[in-house]
């Protein structure tokens, strides 16, 4: 490593000189890099996890296999009180209008396993219009903006969960 260093620090003009050409020699490859690579979470091609994926999108529809799970909670508003499914149905048309392809809740499907046990918070399971996990990360924050937009007051809570959702947030996060 000494040996190195000194060479560095005795001949700076070759070491430069070497670097440029490396990253002369890298560019046309990197530049193609954005149309292989879309993002840290996309599949790749062919692999189990992207098979999957496009079986699921095949099988029940654009989206299935990103589902988002949303929580909706009020501390004053319990689930059995009208202006509790009235606020999903609300959400659900704001979700439909922004694009995505399918809003699940208790109040469209019966489904009480969508209810909290606290009896002031219900799952909503949102699905976004992609095909891949990229495209569904990509739609983080226009489900998020929906939620702020959707006018449900300062009675209730929408918090967008889920692995789609931990990603955007780290990649969101970590280049800032």
């Amino acid at each position: 490593m000494r040996t190195l260093i000194q060479f560095a620090l005795r001949r700076p003009k070759l070491v430069i000189l070497v670097w440029v050409a490396i990253l002369g020699a890298a560019a046309p490859f990197a530049s193609r890099l954005a149309g292989a690579l879309r993002g840290s979470t996309d599949a790749v091609p062919g692999s189990p996890s992207e098979l999957v994926s496009r079986d699921l999108n095949q099988a029940f529809g654009k989206g299935s296999a990103f589902v988002f799970p949303a929580v909706m909670t009020s501390p004053v508003i319990a689930t059995t009180d009208p202006r509790f499914a009235a606020a999903a149905a609300d959400l659900e048309r704001v979700l439909d209008s922004a694009g995505m392809s399918g809003v699940r809740h208790y109040w469209n499907t019966g489904d009480k396993t969508l209810l909290g046990r606290d009896g002031h918070s219900a799952l909503l399971l949102i699905k976004p219009r992609a095909e891949t996990f990229f495209d569904a990360e990509s739609t983080v924050e226009q489900i998020r903006g929906a939620a702020r937009e959707a006018g449900l007051g300062s009675a209730f809570a929408v918090k967008v969960t889920g692995m789609i959702s931990l990603f955007h947030d780290l990649d969101v996060n970590a280049s800032d």
